[in-house]
């Protein structure tokens, strides 16, 4: 009932790329589409979604109210937030990561919901319920990520996000995992 948009050549993949990745380990981009928990919140498969170069990245729909969806971190933008490396600095307690999502109804921005990959030096790293009924009927979101860490190119952060479920209503009885704390070691 949802229709989300990829890219893909053979050096280059964004928007939605569907995995059934279950590691953990970050080696390189080559790795890239795996989970902080390493594995699907249910199921085999979940979505991996990197920013997109040519234009926004929308999920279409029948006007709806959509309850929510589970998200995670992804190993990549983890790796980076704990030690930096060659374009992004090694996050502190003053940063953050946030996924913004935009509400549209016919092609109007009705409303957002933000959401906090990373912040006060903690990090998503287990599935974790977002809910979008808030935004009321909807046929279409979109996706945006920022940071506080920038560069003269934007965003340094990878723009990384997994997400599982899309549509789906938050259990009876749901508690939000707490978010973890960047390791001392990384």
């Amino acid at each position: 009932d949802f229709t989300f948009s990829t890219y893909y050549e053979p050096t280059y993949k964004s928007d939605w790329m569907v995995t059934n990745e279950t590691s953990t380990e970050f080696v390189d981009y080559t790795t890239a589409l795996r989970s902080a928990s390493g594995g699907a919140f249910e199921g085999d498969n979940y979505a991996v979604w990197n920013w997109n170069y040519y234009g926004p990245d929308t999920v279409k729909f029948d006007a709806q109210v959509v309850a929510g969806f589970y998200i995670n971190n992804n190993v990549y933008a983890v790796a980076s937030m704990s030690k930096g490396d060659g374009f992004a600095k090694k996050f502190d307690e003053n940063d953050w990561f946030k996924l913004t999502i935009t509400g549209l109804k016919d092609k109007t921005a009705v409303g957002t919901v933000d959401f906090y990959l990373a912040k006060d030096g903690k990090y998503v790293n287990q599935w974790t319920y977002v809910a979008l009924s808030e935004l009321g009927e909807i046929d279409a979101v979109t996706f945006g990520l920022t940071s506080t860490d920038n560069g003269i190119y934007g965003m340094n952060t990878p723009a990384y996000f997994c997400m599982d479920n899309f549509g789906m209503a938050k259990p009876a009885g749901y508690e939000a995992p707490e978010m973890a704390e960047f390791p001392e070691d990384a």
